[in-house]
């Protein structure tokens, strides 16, 4: 709902998520969402959260709305 937009729940909840699964020793995480402009803010989040763009499925909701995948890499990192 666009009343519940751009308050920063989506941000905290994500980084909640992805702190209890990197606890939890989990190496990545998918989300998606689609292509359409009402979705824009979420794809601006996953961006800024590191989230990669992996997949486009086209026409996976309806003719001309994509289904965009996104995934982020949560294993610590070796530096050896």
């Amino acid at each position: 709902h666009k009343d519940l937009t751009s308050h920063g729940y989506g941000g905290r909840l994500l980084d909640r998520i992805i702190e209890i699964l990197k606890g939890k020793d989990a190496h990545k995480l998918y989300v998606n969402t689609s292509s359409d402009l009402f979705y824009g803010p979420a794809r601006v989040l996953y961006k800024s959260r590191k989230f990669r763009k992996v997949d486009v499925i086209k026409n996976h909701y309806e003719k001309g709305e994509d289904q965009i995948v996104y995934s982020r890499n949560l294993a610590k990192q070796c530096n050896s």
